[in-house]
């Protein structure tokens, strides 16, 4: 059973700290909760992602590798990006690799929740 305190929404006291980014978002906020505690909170948002998998004669056509810094290796760097609307991605599909192309998308909301 969950206890009256847990339900009760906290009480923001302060933000300590945004960064603002087009690829996400950490903030960090002190709170106070439901039983008076003051605690500090730290979240990261981010737009959802897409990544493109081209497909060809039934074969997958991968990007040549390249060096990550993000990651300190070389890597597969497949097409993506951020995704502000999602109905757009038929009409980039078309206008990227043209009507008769086989791909799959691959959303980040659809593969995990932030």
């Amino acid at each position: 059973m969950t206890a009256k305190s847990d339900e009760e929404p906290w009480l923001l006291l302060s933000q300590m700290v945004e960064v603002r980014s087009p690829w996400l978002s950490v903030i960090g906020e002190r709170l106070r909760d439901a039983t008076g505690r003051e605690r500090e909170y730290w979240r990261v948002e981010k737009p959802d992602s897409l990544l493109v998998i081209t497909i060809q004669d039934g074969r997958l056509l991968l990007p040549a590798r390249s060096y990550r810094p993000g990651v300190g290796r070389t890597t597969l760097d497949f097409a993506g990006g951020r995704l502000q609307d999602p109905s757009m991605i038929r009409r980039r599909r078309r206008r990227s690799y043209g009507e008769n192309s086989t791909w799959a998308a691959v959303i980040s909301s659809l593969l995990w929740k932030s």
